[in-house]
């Protein structure tokens, strides 16, 4: 199923993600080790329990689950830890020109002196994107177009770049996520709301959540990979 490029709706601003692998280490008699990397990309996990802050919060997370059919379609969200292509904001290099009109697809390198992994980037935020033929800044529409449901970009006639051009992004994107479970722990929310002690009138003060009430329950996601 395809994801829907529909924004989760409520605040990750206290919500950390975690890179997830899966790697096979076999271990021989003499203590050494063999480890084998099943996945090539990592994949991304969100706890995004800490975001209902309110009975407001939890009645749109509710009906942003029953839009989703649950774990069935999924969605996008910003990881605030990683949502640009270069992490100060400048230009990283996402392919070398063929001399054809591609499609290309985005990716994010990650690199040191050691290893180097090719991210691939398949939900680019539209409006903020912008690409470089060999440094040239280009103009999206006239000298490529970009899809933004895969992460690839082609090149209009008479504007292919030239085999071994550096083809570079700047900009933000998103990641495709799932939900983990099919139900929403709802109950355990609710057991720690209390009246918002802030409100003019406790009779019609909106519940909130206490976080001294106990653990804040998990609203797990999962990054997909299409």
């Amino acid at each position: 199923m395809s994801v829907d490029l529909i924004q989760y709706p409520l605040s990750l601003d206290r919500c950390a993600s975690t890179v997830e692998y899966n790697t096979t280490i076999i271990s021989k008699g003499n203590g050494q080790e063999t480890r084998v990397a099943n996945w090539d990309d990592g994949r991304l996990l969100f706890n995004a329990g800490h975001g209902v802050r309110s009975l407001t919060d939890l009645q749109l997370l509710k009906s942003f689950q029953r839009r989703r059919k649950g774990a069935a379609r999924p969605f996008l969200v910003r990881d605030l830890t990683d949502y640009q292509f270069e992490d100060s904001g400048g230009y990283v290099v996402f392919a070398l020109g063929t001399g054809a009109a591609g499609p290309f697809q985005f990716i994010k390198p990650y690199t040191d002196a050691y290893n180097t992994e090719n991210r691939n980037i398949t939900k680019p935020e539209q409006g903020t994107v912008k690409i470089r033929v060999a440094t040239v800044l280009k103009t999206e529409g006239v000298h490529y177009t970009i899809d933004y449901a895969t992460g690839k970009v082609t090149f209009t006639t008479g504007n292919f770049p030239a085999i071994g051009a550096s083809l570079e992004v700047s900009g933000r994107f998103f990641v495709p996520v799932r939900f983990v479970e099919d139900k929403l722990p709802v109950e355990e929310f609710i057991m720690l709301m209390k009246p918002d002690p802030a409100a003019p009138n406790p009779a019609t003060a909106e519940l909130i959540v206490d976080d001294g009430a106990g653990p804040i329950p998990t609203v797990l996601m999962v990054e997909v990979f299409e």
